[in-house]
C-alpha cells in the first residue's frame, strides 16, 4: 500500500523539507484536526490544551544556523566561566564552604587543601585518580566511573561515527534543495536520489550499538566484583555480635509467628542459625518526648541569650532576679505575653520562662530515661510491653551467625501463607533505616499505601503536562484570559507590565515545577514504606528516570503531543516508528543547546555551590541564632542524594546515543560536557561533600544507571527503522517503490529484536548475580563464622560477654541511645554565662548541666564559634570537639581553622570582643569506633 506523502514529492526533495501532513497516522488526530473538531467533541479540547504547551518545542530549533547555535549558548558559557572565576576566588575566603573535607572530619579522611593559587585547584583535581574516591563508598566512586564512561562511549563514537556520517550527509543531497544550518550534517540532509548512502547510517548504528554492549557488560562485571570485594572487607570490621550485614529484616510478620522459637525453628537450617531474634516496636512516645526535650531546650537557651544580649548592651542590676524570675511576662513586638499555659500546647505557647524550660526538660529527661530503661529491658517480651501501650510491629530484626545465610534467606520463599514474610532486606546499616516506615502496623494498610503511591507517580509521569500547560497559557495573555474570565483584568495592564507578566513567569514557575518533581517523587517513593534508604535511592532513581525521559525527551520531541503517542501505543502502535522517524531528527538541534546549557549550569553550579554560600555566609551572618544553631550551619557537610543525581545523566546518555546517528555532532558535544561535569564532581566530592554515605546500595545505582542507557539506544533503532521503511525510490506516477532502504529498515528490525532479547538476558543474569553472593565464597565466610564462635566460646568461660541489648543497641531505634545534649551559651567577658552556669548546674546530675565552652559573646551580642559543646551529654559534637579549633585572625579578618589533637577548648577572639583567653579543659577519652564511610 503506498503512502500518502512521499507519493506527491519528487524524488530529489530532502527529508526534511517533507510537511507534517505528508505522513498521516492511523486514526491519530493533528492539531488542524482536533481544531476543527474542538466544537463538536469535548475531549478533543482536553488533548489540544495538553498539546500546546511543550510539546514538539524542539522543533523550533529545526534548520538553526552554526552561528545562532553559538549565539544561544554563549550567554550560558559566560555565566560558566564568571561562576568559574567567582569560585576562584571565594574559595580561598571561604575554606569551610568550598574545604570543609580539609578540616571539619577524623584525621584519616582529611584531605589535604589545595594551594591558595588561583588556578592550583585544577591541578590538584584533575591529578587526583578515581581510585582516590573508592573511600566514599563505592556510590560515589562508580558515580566517576559512570562519567568517564560515558566519556569513553561518546568519544570512541565521535572518532567512528563523525568522520564517515558528516560528509556522507553533508554532500548528500542536491544543490537545490539543500537544508539549512545544522541540518546540513544530519541525516535528513539526504535525498531519496541518495538514498543508497543510508547503508552507512545503518552498519554505524550496529557498530554504535555493538560499542554499546561491549563496555555495558564489561562494566556490569567490574561492578559485580567491586561489590564482592567490599563486602569480604567489611566482613571483618564489625565486631562478631554486632555485624549489621549479618542481619535481614523481615516483613509481614503474622502476631502468630512473632515468637523466637518459631523463627529459631524456621531459621536454624540455615548454615550458622540464629544468633539473636529482637522485635520492633512502636516509639511514638518517647519519640513525642525526645521532640519536646529539644524543643524546650532551644527555648532555654533563645531566652538566656536574649538575656545576655540585654545585659551586655544595657547593664540592669535586676538582671539577676528578672533570670530567675518564673511565669514573668515577656514583651514581644510591644505586647505583654503570659509564658505559660495550663496545657502543653506549642502552637499557643508562644515565650516560655527560664525556670519553667528548665523544670519541663529535668521532668521530661527522668520520663526519657524511665521508658528507655522500660523498653530495652523488655524488648524480648511484647506482651509486657504492650500493657504499657507500646505496641509491636510486624518487622523483625534477625541476626544470623553466616552472612552467606542472609543471601540465603533472601531467595527462599520462606511462608506457605501469601503476603506473609514476602520480603527480606539484607545488606543493612543502622543509620540507614526509616524507622517511621518500620513502625507501621498494618499490613494491609502498607500494601494500599504501595499501589497507591506507584498510580500517583505514574499518573505525575504522563500528566505533568497539565501544570506546564497553564504555565504554557501565562506566556499567551489572550488565550489565558479567554480561558479564566476572571483575570480579564490583565489586559487593562501597561505594556511592559504585561511582558513582564508573559516573559518572566512563565520562566519561574516552570523551574519551580521542575525542581518540585524530585521532591515530589522522594516523598512519594517514601510513603510506599520502603524501610531503608538504599532502597527509596534505587526506587527514586527508576522514577525520575521514566519522568525526565517522558517530559524532557518525548514530549518535545514529538510534535503533535504526548496524547498521541498514547492513543497510537494503544490504538496502532506499528504506527509508532513512523511517528518517531518524523519528529526525531527535527529536534537534534534543539538537545544540542539543551545538552550545552543546562551541562554547564550544572557544573558551574557544583564549583560555586550557591546555596551553601547563600545559608552559611548571607543567613549565618544576619542571624541572631543560638550557638547551637550556628555551630551546626556551620559544620554540617552537604550530603549527595544519588538517587536524584544519576537519572539527569543518565537522561543525557540516552539522548546522545538516540541521535548519535541522526546528528552525529552531539556525539562531540556529550563528550566535551561530561568532561567538564567530571571535573567539577571531583572537586565536589573531594573538598565539599559528605563522605558519609548512609544509603549505600554497593553499586547498584550504577548498574541501573547503565542500563537505562538502553532507552536511547531502543529510541535510535525505531527512529531508524521506520526512516528506512518510510524513505524509497518512486516511479513515473508517484507511486512508492521497495529499495535497498527497505531492506536496511527490516535490518535494523532484526537488530531491534536482537537487542530487546539481549537486554532481557542482561537483566536476568546481573540481577541475580549483582543482589547475591555466590557459594564459592562461602568457605571465607564459613571461616569467619567459625572464628567468630570460637571468640564466643572464650568469652563465655571468662564471662566477659556483655548484655545482649548492647550488642543489639545497633540496630535499634536511634530514641532508644539518644542522650539528651547539655543547654549550650556562649561564654561572655563580665562573667554573666559563669553565673549561669553556677546557679542552674548543682553538681548532680538531677538536671542536663549548662556549658559556655566552644563559644562566646561580645558586649554588641555578636555571637563566635570556637568549637562544639564538649560535655559527656553530647556524644554528636565529640569528633568534631578533637579536630578542630576555630579562631579569628586578628591580621586577616577572616576564619581561621587550626586543628588540635587536644580535647581542648580554647575562646576565640574577633576584633570587636576582648575576651580574656581561658582554656577550659576536659578529661581525655579514648576514640570511639568509626565504621569505613562506606558502611
Amino acid at each position: 500500500m503506498a503512502l500518502e506523502g512521499p507519493s506527491q514529492v519528487i524524488r530529489s526533495r530532502p527529508w526534511s523539507e517533507f510537511p507534517q501532513k505528508s505522513f498521516p497516522l492511523p486514526q491519530t488526530q493533528t492539531s488542524i484536526q482536533t481544531t476543527e473538531l474542538f466544537e463538536m467533541n469535548a475531549s478533543s479540547r482536553v488533548f489540544d490544551f495538553l498539546n500546546t504547551s511543550q510539546s514538539g518545542k524542539a522543533h523550533q530549533s529545526s534548520g538553526i544556523s552554526s552561528q545562532a547555535f553559538f549565539s544561544s549558548i554563549s550567554f550560558a558559557l559566560v555565566i560558566f566561566l564568571i561562576q568559574v572565576l567567582a569560585f576562584s576566588y571565594l574559595r580561598k575566603k571561604f575554606r569551610y564552604i568550598y574545604q570543609p573535607r580539609s578540616y571539619f572530619v577524623e584525621d584519616r579522611c582529611k584531605v589535604p587543601p589545595p594551594r591558595n593559587s588561583f588556578v592550583a585547584w585544577c591541578s590538584t583535581v584533575f591529578r587526583t585518580p578515581l581510585s582516590s574516591y573508592n573511600d566514599m563508598g563505592l556510590d560515589a566512586y562508580l558515580f566517576l566511573r559512570f562519567l568517564t564512561i560515558l566519556i569513553v562511549l561518546f568519544g570512541g563514537l565521535s572518532l567512528t561515527c563523525i568522520p564517515i556520517l558528516v560528509p556522507i550527509n553533508y554532500t548528500g543531497n542536491v544543490k537545490e534543495l539543500q537544508s539549512t544550518g545544522l541540518d546540513k550534517v544530519s541525516i535528513s540532509n539526504v535525498s531519496m536520489e541518495k538514498s543508497a548512502r543510508y547503508f552507512w547510517h545503518c552498519l554505524m548504528a550496529n557498530i554504535t550499538i555493538a560499542w554499546f554492549h561491549v563496555i555495558l557488560i564489561h562494566e556490569l562485571y567490574h561492578c559485580v566484583q567491586l561489590k564482592r570485594q567490599r563486602l569480604l572487607s567489611l566482613a571483618t570490621y564489625y565486631p562478631e555480635n554486632c555485624n549489621p550485614l549479618k542481619t535481614i529484616i523481615l516483613t509481614n510478620v503474622s502476631l502468630k509467628n512473632r515468637n523466637k522459637e518459631h523463627l529459631r525453628d524456621i531459621f536454624n537450617i540455615l548454615p550458622g542459625g540464629v544468633s539473636d531474634i529482637w522485635f520492633t516496636y512502636n516509639h511514638d512516645k518517647l519519640d513525642d518526648l525526645i521532640q519536646d526535650y529539644k524543643f524546650f531546650r532551644g527555648v532555654l537557651e533563645k531566652q538566656i541569650l536574649r538575656k545576655m544580649r540585654k545585659q551586655l548592651k544595657n547593664p540592669d542590676p535586676t538582671f539577676e532576679r528578672e533570670m530567675f524570675t518564673m511565669n514573668k511576662p515577656i514583651e514581644i513586638f510591644g505586647s505583654k505575653l503570659q509564658c505559660r499555659t495550663p496545657f502543653d500546647m506549642k502552637c499557643i505557647q508562644k515565650v516560655h520562662s527560664i525556670e519553667y524550660c528548665l523544670e519541663k526538660m529535668s521532668s521530661i529527661k527522668f520520663e526519657i530515661d524511665k521508658q528507655r530503661h522500660e523498653i530495652v529491658s523488655h524488648i524480648d517480651d511484647p506482651t509486657y510491653l504492650q500493657t504499657k501501650g507500646i505496641t509491636s510491629t510486624d518487622n523483625v530484626f534477625i541476626t544470623l551467625r553466616n552472612q552467606l545465610s542472609t543471601y540465603m534467606a533472601k531467595q527462599l520463599l520462606l511462608s506457605s501463607n501469601y503476603f506473609e514474610m514476602d520480603e527480606c532486606y539484607v545488606e543493612l546499616n543502622a543509620k540507614d533505616i526509616i524507622w517511621d516506615n518500620l513502625q507501621i502496623q498494618n499490613s494491609y494498610f502498607k500494601r494500599c499505601r504501595k499501589y497507591f503511591t506507584k498510580v500517583a507517580m505514574l499518573l505525575i509521569t504522563i500528566g505533568w503536562v497539565v501544570p506546564v500547560a497553564f504555565v504554557g497559557l501565562v506566556s499567551h495573555l489572550p488565550y489565558l484570559t479567554a480561558l479564566i474570565p476572571m483575570l480579564a483584568w490583565i489586559n487593562n495592564l501597561p505594556s511592559t507590565m504585561k511582558n513582564i507578566v508573559s516573559g518572566l513567569l512563565p520562566t519561574i514557575a516552570l523551574s519551580l515545577l521542575t525542581e518540585a518533581v524530585y521532591e515530589t517523587f522522594r516523598n512519594l517513593c517514601r510513603y510506599q514504606g520502603i524501610l531503608t534508604g538504599a532502597r527509596l535511592e534505587l526506587e527514586v532513581q527508576k522514577w525520575l528516570f521514566l519522568f525526565l525521559f517522558v517530559q524532557v525527551f518525548l514530549v518535545v520531541s514529538i510534535s503533535s503531543g504526548i496524547t498521541s503517542v498514547f492513543q497510537n501505543l494503544l490504538q496502532n502502535p506499528i504506527s509508532i516508528p513512523k511517528l518517531v522517524a518524523r519528529d526525531l531528527p527535527k529536534a537534534s538541534n534543539f538537545f544540542f543547546s539543551f545538552i550545552v546549557v543546562r551541562g554547564l549550569a550544572y557544573s558551574g553550579n557544583l564549583l560555586l555551590q550557591l546555596n551553601q554560600l547563600l545559608h552559611k555566609v548571607i543567613i549565618f551572618k544576619f542571624k541572631t541564632g543560638t550557638p547551637r544553631q550556628r555551630f551546626k550551619i556551620l559544620v554540617t557537610l552537604p550530603k549527595q542524594h544519588w538517587g536524584s543525581t544519576y537519572p539527569f545523566f543518565s537522561l543525557i546518555g540516552s539522548i546522545g546515543l538516540a541521535y548519535s546517528i541522526l546528528s552525529p555532532l552531539i556525539l562531540i558535544i556529550c563528550t566535551v560536557i561530561f568532561s567538564i561535569v567530571l571535573f567539577s564532581y571531583k572537586h565536589c566530592l573531594l573538598y565539599v561533600v559528605d563522605y558519609r554515605n548512609e544509603s549505600e546500595t554497593f553499586g547498584k545505582l550504577y548498574t541501573v544507571a547503565l542500563r537505562q542507557l538502553y532507552a536511547g539506544v531502543y529510541c535510535l533503532e525505531i527512529c531508524l527503522v521506520g526512516f528506512f521503511f518510510l524513505v524509497g525510490d518512486h516511479d513515473e506516477n508517484g507511486h512508492y517503490l521497495r529499495s535497498s532502504s527497505f531492506t536496511l529498515g527490516m535490518y535494523m528490525g532484526v537488530t531491534l529484536l536482537a537487542t530487546t532479547y539481549i537486554h532481557i538476558k542482561i537483566n536476568q543474569k546481573f540481577d541475580r548475580t549483582y543482589d547475591m553472593l555466590p557459594l564459592d565464597l562461602c568457605t571465607y565466610f564459613q571461616h569467619e563464622s567459625e572464628k567468630d564462635s570460637t571468640r564466643q566460646k572464650d568469652e563465655k568461660k571468662g564471662e566477659t560477654r556483655k548484655p545482649p541489648t548492647q550488642d543489639r543497641i545497633i540496630m535499634l531505634h536511634k530514641s532508644l541511645s539518644y542522650q539528651p545534649e547539655v543547654v549550650w551559651i556562649p561564654r561572655d567577658q563580665v562573667g554573666l554565662s559563669q553565673f549561669v552556669i553556677s546557679n542552674f548546674s548543682p553538681p548532680s546530675d538531677a538536671i542536663i548541666p549548662v556549658i559556655d565552652s566552644g563559644s562566646v559573646i561580645n558586649m554588641s551580642g555578636q555571637v563566635s564559634i570556637c568549637s562544639g559543646p564538649l560535655s559527656r551529654f553530647d556524644r554528636s559534637a565529640e569528633l568534631v570537639n578533637s579536630q578542630f579549633i576555630f579562631s579569628h585572625s586578628h591580621t586577616e579578618g577572616h576564619l581561621v581553622l587550626s586543628l588540635d589533637q587536644r580535647p581542648t577548648i580554647s575562646i576565640c577572639h574577633s576584633r570587636s570582643s576582648a575576651a580574656p583567653t581561658q582554656a577550659n579543659s576536659a578529661p581525655k577519652r579514648s576514640p570511639s569506633r568509626v565504621p569505613p564511610p562506606s558502611s
